[in-house]
């Protein structure tokens, strides 16, 4: 998501090393000064919304208008896919399945308090950004939405050479029509091919 915003001419807010995931939001609960000297409209990725605490006001005493994008996930896929990148436990996994529902019940009521809120389903929006498209401009006030796809097809299956990226590129407007789709190939190494694509 932080990716098609970028792509879409939001500004966005990044780390030193440039990664979408600015590792300060880890500790808004203890610092969150810095969030009123972002210029207006910048998008910000927050990992872990629990933490949410967040300035009202900019520097100027001005309130500032919030828009949130809730990108929610099926509580066990998101808990899975955690386990997965952090070399966790299946115990941690269930916990963290129960703190992820929790969490999903009382945020957007926080989100709605503070600012404007869209609620976009992650595996709804990956496999078919079109119909959120429209929904996003509209929140976010943007004229269009960029947004990709990177796809590893199996050979096998396509016809492709091995370590076939096949990436699709495409611009929505407010209704949600395509306006512009590019397409193209590119050859990865094949160590770089999960291997139930091989």
């Amino acid at each position: 998501m932080m990716r098609i915003l970028q792509d879409s001419g939001v500004p966005v807010c990044s780390d030193q090393r440039g990664s979408l995931e600015e590792t300060r939001t880890i500790t808004l609960d203890k610092e969150n000064a810095w969030m009123a000297d972002l210029r207006s409209g910048t998008a910000l990725k927050i990992l872990f919304p629990h933490l949410l605490h967040i300035p009202l006001v900019d520097r100027e005493g001005k309130l500032i208008d919030y828009r949130f994008l809730w990108m929610f996930r099926n509580p066990h896929e998101q808990a899975k896919s955690q386990r997965k990148y952090g070399n966790h436990t299946f115990k941690w996994e269930e916990a963290r399945r129960k703190f992820i529902r929790k969490t999903n019940k009382l945020m957007p009521t926080y989100f709605e308090a503070v600012g404007q809120m869209l609620k976009v389903s992650f595996d709804g929006f990956v496999q078919d950004p079109a119909v959120q498209a429209p929904f996003i401009c509209n929140i976010l006030e943007l004229d269009e939405l960029n947004c990709t796809w990177v796809k590893i097809r199996s050979p096998k299956s396509s016809g492709l050479p091995m370590g076939a990226l096949e990436v699709e590129h495409n611009r929505y407007n407010h209704e949600g029509l395509r306006s512009e789709s590019k397409f193209f190939r590119k050859i990865i190494p094949p160590y770089q091919i999960p291997k139930e694509e091989q």
